[in-house]
């Protein structure tokens, strides 16, 4: 896109198309990360009350 090669009507169409289409299938995998980093810390929270639930008691009190 930054380049300095000559393109006619045709190529430089061809080539928007396809840094469109990465764009599109970038925004895609980033939703599925954020959804799966979603998923990570809620079953993070989950764990980290459980085990709070069930710590001993402490000791020496």
């Amino acid at each position: 896109l930054d380049g300095d090669d000559a393109l006619d009507d045709g190529e430089r169409e061809a080539l928007l198309e396809r840094v469109r289409t990465y764009r599109q299938a970038a925004a895609e995998q980033v939703e599925k990360l954020r959804i799966q980093l979603e998923r990570a810390e809620d079953f993070a929270d989950t764990l980290g009350t459980r085990l709070e639930q069930n710590a001993p008691a402490a000791r020496g009190v």
